[in-house]
């Protein structure tokens, strides 16, 4: 298709010779069938490679849809088409195109040549790199895959919301370190909070095969609590349960529950990923309540939530000073109150600092407590070097952990 001089040649796709009935010359350019020819042509101006881009983008098309882009009762009212009219988005056509596929053949179809692709080398080098995007993307599609959504607050005085999301995050927190499953941002999934849409269509739409849902009820000082995991392709579940525990036990309900997903998914847990889905941060309960109420707040995005967040983790702490999330916790509040300069940068960094060194002199291997190192060697030290260190790190320890991603972006974006 394309010769070692970057100009488009037609080679064995079983259409060579029906597109020279058509008219198509090995430079690319058409004579006499208005079908192919690019605007600059219409018009009698020199052409170029460009023109050939464009003949190509038509002969994709057509591959692609069945149809060439633009028909006429004459040839002049076609070549008319050529010059004025927008093609129509070959998506359209077959809704199986993969997106990146059709934008590639609307631009080899823009109607300034500026705005089509430079050469063939620069259309083949786009090709390939959709091929291999469409790869990896039937890997992951061959992936076991879950979204966890918020638990819904069946407690009488629904004041658990916090407890609710919470408890998904933590399970989403849990299930991103098993490799080989790939698992639904809480950005992403939480979305559909209270919304009362399909679950099938929930997952269809997050791009996963199975949704973790559940409810939280919570009276005095007892807990019921419901999960229920639901295969996307038919609606049906593939495994339910209900744990009516006290709050003491909130922490072998979770584990329950992950090793239950982990189960009736067909994983195999290795001994390392069983210890990190297992590993508890505290034995306090009521310091881990108070942690889950900070991270509900610090979520929220607000100057009060955020400040509500730095009061929360500072209680978690007072409960279990060696409760490192909490640290890292207090960390990201700060370090968004010093980007927001809802506190003064001078003064809200040294104290992310101090909160995220803390973090990490009690464990080294808590991917929170890197991010947060990263974003302060970033937006306070100015330490390029150091904030991507510490970014990949935190990736390293974990590599679904989306907030590390999103920061590491916003890193690389500038440099």
């Amino acid at each position: 298709m394309i010769d070692k001089e970057g100009n488009v040649r037609i080679m064995d796709f079983g259409i060579a010779r029906s597109l020279e009935s058509k008219g198509l010359t090995g430079s690319g350019v058409m004579i006499g069938t208005p079908e192919y020819m690019s605007p600059e042509q219409v018009e009698g101006k020199e052409v170029d490679q460009r023109s050939d881009i464009y003949s190509l983008g038509i002969i994709l098309y057509e591959m692609v849809t069945g149809r060439v882009p633009f028909r006429g009762e004459t040839a002049l009212s076609i070549a008319m088409k050529h010059k004025t009219e927008k093609p129509k988005n070959p998506r359209l056509l077959n809704h199986l195109l993969p997106d990146d596929l059709s934008q590639m053949i609307l631009k080899c179809l823009e109607k300034d040549r500026k705005n089509r692709y430079k050469n063939a080398e620069e259309l083949r080098s786009g090709i390939i790199k959709i091929e291999e995007f469409q790869k990896v993307g039937k890997e992951q599609d061959s992936k076991p895959s879950i979204a966890v959504l918020p638990f819904r607050d069946m407690s009488p005085q629904k004041d658990q919301d916090y407890f609710c999301e919470g408890m998904a995050e933590e399970l989403i927190n849990a299930l991103t370190k098993i490799e080989g499953l790939h698992v639904a941002a809480r950005t992403s999934a939480f979305q559909f909070k209270g919304k009362d849409l399909n679950v099938r269509r929930i997952g269809e739409e997050l791009g996963v095969k199975t949704v973790l849902e559940g409810s939280v009820r919570k009276a005095g000082n007892r807990l019921r609590i419901t999960a229920q995991l639901i295969n996307i392709s038919d609606g049906y579940h593939i495994w339910s349960d209900k744990y009516d525990r006290d709050i003491e036990d909130i922490f072998a309900i979770q584990d329950e529950i992950s090793l239950a997903i982990v189960d009736n998914l067909k994983l195999k847990l290795l001994k390392k990923e069983k210890a990190q889905l297992m590993k508890r941060y505290t034995e306090d309960q009521e310091a881990y309540s108070l942690y889950l109420k900070g991270r509900y707040f610090w979520n929220r995005r607000y100057e009060g939530g955020l400040l509500k967040g730095i009061e929360y983790f500072q209680k978690a702490i007072e409960k279990d000073p060696s409760f490192a999330p909490a640290y890292a916790g207090i960390a990201d509040c700060y370090c968004l109150m010093g980007m927001y300069n809802w506190n003064p940068p001078k003064e809200a960094y040294p104290k992310a600092k101090a909160a995220t060194l803390r973090a990490l002199e009690i464990d080294d291997t808590l991917p929170e407590a890197h991010a947060s190192l990263g974003w302060i060697k970033m937006f306070y030290d100015w330490d390029w070097a150091a904030a991507e260190r510490a970014f990949q790190r935190a990736i390293e320890l974990n590599p679904n952990y989306a907030t590390a991603h999103n920061w590491y972006a916003m890193f690389l974006t500038p440099m």
